[in-house]
């Protein structure tokens, strides 16, 4: 939801802040800013996914956050709905479920469910 409301709210200040950071320094200045706090809070949701025991376990952290930071970046949803024609509501939608198979155990291996034992 948060990507979805960023992008919707401010993904044109965002995509004019990136396409001006190539003949701007300022901009560039701003925009590499932005990206760096958009990579700490990718880390930090990483970090909290491994130190639950949610992350894939044949899955390195630094593999997790290059694919969230990928699928939740500005770019990703400013292209698809300009070259693809989906709608930011898909991309949501599909980044998630996407992101759940890629970086996500099972929920029975993540020690969540508790299974009965079994009758000798």
């Amino acid at each position: 939801a948060l990507n979805l409301s960023l992008h919707e709210h401010c993904g044109d200040i965002i995509e004019a802040t990136r396409s001006g950071a190539a003949v701007d320094t300022t901009l560039a200045q701003v925009y590499a800013e932005g990206t760096r706090r958009h990579d700490d809070g990718i880390r930090s949701v990483i970090d909290k996914l491994q130190a639950a025991g949610a992350l894939r376990a044949d899955l390195e952290p630094t593999q997790a956050v290059g694919l969230l930071s990928a699928l939740c970046s500005a770019e990703a949803f400013a292209e698809l709905p300009r070259r693809h024609g989906w709608t930011l509501k898909d991309c949501e939608t599909w980044t998630l479920e996407a992101l759940c198979r890629l970086l996500l155990r099972p929920i029975a291996t993540r020690g969540l469910v508790k299974h009965p034992p079994t009758a000798p």
